[in-house]
């Protein structure tokens, strides 16, 4: 007789078996198991979380405007420093799932919960542009931070540049 296949198991059902092994004791000794960081980031009294969360979804559901079920139940965590991808066809809810967990959609069940130093930058399929600027303004507006930071920085050196450089 041919062995049985392994069926095959969904990213919540391997996250959550890894993460209940993970906080048995299992695999010590793997690469980050020890000293400080990684996976071996620990609560306080040792309860243990394999790294730290930055995000979660529990048990959210959320149905469209049309009554078709997008997630049903879905419960997710992403921890910090992990490189994730979410792929799917087109209608799967992978745009819908992002703005979840940006915060930009709050018409769901279920709980959405961002750790508060989390910062969140989405840029939306459809951007809402402002029409009477042109589409340099509009996307320099999505760097603002960045923008003013480079602004200080050419001011500074334009002073330095204008007193002579300095020097002695």
């Amino acid at each position: 007789r041919r062995p049985r296949p392994t069926p095959r198991l969904s990213p919540q059902c391997t996250f959550r078996r890894w993460l209940a092994k993970k906080k048995k004791g299992g695999n010590r000794g793997t690469k980050g198991g020890g000293g400080k960081g990684g996976d071996a980031a620990r609560t306080k009294g040792g309860e243990g979380t394999p790294g730290q969360f930055v995000a979660r979804l529990e048990h959210v559901h959320k149905v469209l405007p049309g009554g078709r079920v997008l997630f049903n139940d879905v419960s997710l965590g992403l921890l910090s420093g992990a490189k994730i991808g979410i792929l799917g066809p087109n209608g799967a809810g992978k745009s819908s799932l992002l703005r979840l967990l940006a915060g930009t959609d709050s018409e769901h069940e279920g709980n959405v919960w961002r750790a508060p130093s989390l910062r969140v930058g989405m840029l939306e399929q459809e951007p809402q542009l402002d029409e009477s600027r042109c589409v340099l303004d509009n996307v320099l507006d999505g760097v603002s931070d960045a923008r003013n930071a480079l602004d200080r920085f050419e001011a500074v050196s334009a002073l330095i540049e204008a007193g002579g450089g300095g020097g002695g």
